[in-house]
C-alpha cells in the first residue's frame, strides 16, 4: 500500500512527540514492504523536502489548520505519479478531518483512497472541537488514543462503527532499561536524587504545581536536584520559572536544558519522572514521556486523570496525585524517592505495560485498519 500521513505541525522540532511516533511509525510502514510519505506544513526554517531515516516528508504548503496543505501536496505528488491507497491524518481539533477528507477526494487519485483520521488530544478550543464531532464520519475510520477521547465525540456524532481506539506509539529499540549510574557518570551528575520533568515549559503541563512542590520534597531531601528538560527553545519562560523558583526559595534545587540531549539517557538516570498534568488538555492522551519512562523502568508520579488511569494503575505501576495539588504532586514525590523498593517494583510493573505500546504493535493495528478498509472495498465492488 501507499500511505500519506498528513501531519501539518511534523518536525517543526526533534524534541517533539510527533517527530518520534510518526516518523517510527512510517519507519514500520517502509519495512513492512509499503510505502509511506510524511505531508507537512511548510516551514521558513526548514527543507521544503528531506529523506528522514529513509521517510519522505515534504513540507511544500502552508495553509491554516492543514485544510488545504495536504490536498496541494497530494496533488503535487500525483503529478509525479505517486497516488495513495490510503490518506491518513492526524489533528486535535476536529475540523482537522477537513483538510484530510479533501486531500483524500479532490486530488484526482485513480482509485479512491481510505480516509483514516486519528484525533491525538483534546485542543484548547475544546466545546468547538466537540460539537464538529459529525465531520469525522467523513472518513471510513477515525482513532482515539483513550477511550475517555472517543466517548466524548461519540457523545457529539461520531459514529460508533467509525471509532476505534489505538494508542500512541514508543520505540523500545530507543526506550529500554540503563545503567543509572554509568549515565550519571557521562552527564556529569553525583548520587544525589534527580527528579525530571520532560516537556514544554508550560502550566498547562503541570510545571506550576510541580514547581510549587519542590520546597516541602527538599526539606526532606535537601540534596535533590530538579532537572526541567524542555522539549522547545522557550527561553523567555525558564526567566519567569526561575523567578518562581527564587520566591519560593528553591532556586538552586531547580536546573533548566533546552539543549538537544537524548531524552531516553536523561530519564534512565532520574529516580523519578514527575508530570503534573492538571488535565491533558493539549497533550497526548498517551503522553510519550509517560510511555518512555515506563519502557526504560523509571518510576513515575503523575496525576489521577481518567485518560492516564486507562494506560497505568496507581500504586501498581506507578503513583498518581490529585491534579491541580501541589502539594500532594510533593507527597507522592518524597514517597517515591523515600522507598527504593518501591521505585523498583513500580518500574518493573509499568516495563510490562510500556510494551504493549511499541511501534511494532501499533504499526500492525493500523495496517490492520488500513487493509479492513480495503477489503470492505473489494467486497463492495
Amino acid at each position: 500500500m501507499k500511505i500519506a500521513l498528513l501531519a501539518p505541525g511534523y518536525l517543526i522540532s526533534k524534541k517533539e512527540a510527533t517527530w518520534k511516533t510518526l516518523k517510527d511509525l512510517a519507519k514500520e510502514y517502509n519495512s513492512a514492504g509499503h510505502k509511506a510519505v510524511i505531508c507537512a506544513r511548510k516551514h521558513p526554517s526548514l527543507p521544503v523536502y528531506e529523506k528522514v531515516e529513509d521517510v519522505d516528508v515534504w513540507r511544500l504548503y502552508s495553509g491554516k489548520m492543514g485544510i488545504t496543505q495536504g490536498r496541494k501536496t497530494l496533488a503535487h505528488l500525483k503529478k509525479k505519479g505517486l497516488e495513495f491507497d490510503v490518506v491518513h491524518g492526524f489533528g486535535s481539533h476536529t475540523l482537522s478531518i477537513l483538510g484530510t477528507y479533501l486531500a483524500a477526494r479532490w486530488t484526482g487519485q485513480k482509485n479512491r483512497s481510505r480516509i483514516i483520521h486519528t484525533i491525538k488530544s483534546e485542543g484548547g478550543r475544546r466545546r468547538t472541537s466537540l460539537l464538529c464531532s459529525p465531520l469525522l464520519n467523513l472518513a471510513d475510520k477515525v482513532t482515539f488514543p483513550t477511550n475517555v477521547l472517543m466517548k466524548k465525540h461519540q457523545r457529539f456524532g461520531c459514529r460508533k462503527s467509525k471509532c476505534r481506539v489505538i494508542r500512541s506509539n514508543i520505540n523500545l529499540e530507543h526506550c529500554y532499561p540503563r545503567d543509572k549510574a554509568s549515565l550519571r557518570q557521562k552527564h556529569g551528575f553525583d548520587s544525589r536524587p534527580i527528579v525530571l520533568y520532560c516537556g514544554a515549559l508550560r502550566k498547562e503541563k503541570g510545571v506550576d504545581d510541580l514547581i510549587k512542590a519542590i520546597p516541602s520534597v527538599i526539606k526532606d531531601f535537601p540534596e535533590a536536584l530538579f532537572i526541567f528538560a524542555i522539549r522547545s527553545k522557550a527561553y523567555s519562560k525558564e526567566k519567569i520559572y526561575l523567578e518562581k523558583a527564587r520566591s519560593l526559595g528553591c532556586q538552586q534545587s531547580v536546573r533548566f536544558t533546552f539543549e538537544d540531549i537524548p531524552i531516553g539517557e536523561y530519564i534512565s538516570l532520574a529516580d523519578t519522572l514527575v508530570l503534573a498534568y492538571p488535565t491533558l488538555l493539549g497533550t497526548e492522551g498517551n503522553p510519550s514521556s509517560l510511555l518512555e519512562a515506563m519502557a526504560a523502568k523509571v518510576p513515575v508520579v503523575t496525576t489521577k486523570l481518567p485518560e492516564l488511569q486507562e494506560i497505568a494503575v496507581d500504586g501498581v505501576d506507578l503513583l498518581m496525585a490529585e491534579p491541580g495539588n501541589p502539594v500532594d504532586v510533593g507527597k507522592k514525590v518524597i514517597k517515591m524517592l523515600r522507598d527504593p523498593m518501591l521505585r523498583e517494583k513500580l518500574g518493573e510493573n509499568a516495563y510490562k505495560k510500556a510494551l504493549r505500546f511499541d511501534v511494532k504493535e501499533i504499526s500492525r493495528q493500523m495496517l490492520d485498519i488500513y487493509q479492513q478498509d480495503e477489503d470492505k472495498k473489494i467486497n463492495d465492488e
